[in-house]
């Protein structure tokens, strides 16, 4: 269990590991699972929502918003909170705004 503060505008990337400089405004899953990305998701705050969006690489995990599927390279937007991000059932994160 934890948390993090999204601040708005920033694009952050969620994945493996603690945070790494190689990877700007990376978020760190606390996961022992090699399976797991560094380069998972992105979500990117705005005061409208959120967009959560899949890198197109082939290592990519899958990835469930709202119980929705969403495919490498793509983006969804998010106005409902809070909203649920499902990583290849191994991890699970509440996206709220507050």
């Amino acid at each position: 269990r934890g948390s993090a503060a999204l601040g708005k505008g920033v694009l952050w990337t969620v994945g493996r590991g603690q945070a790494s400089s190689q990877i700007p405004n990376h978020v760190g899953i606390p996961v022992d699972s090699t399976t797991i990305s560094r380069d998972a998701f992105r979500i990117e705050v705005h005061e409208s929502g959120a967009t959560i969006s899949r890198p197109d690489h082939v290592t990519a995990n899958a990835l469930q918003v709202n119980g929705e599927l969403l495919a490498k390279g793509r983006k969804m937007h998010v106005d409902r909170f809070p909203a649920e991000i499902l990583l290849t059932k191994h991890f699970r994160l509440m996206l709220d705004m507050t």
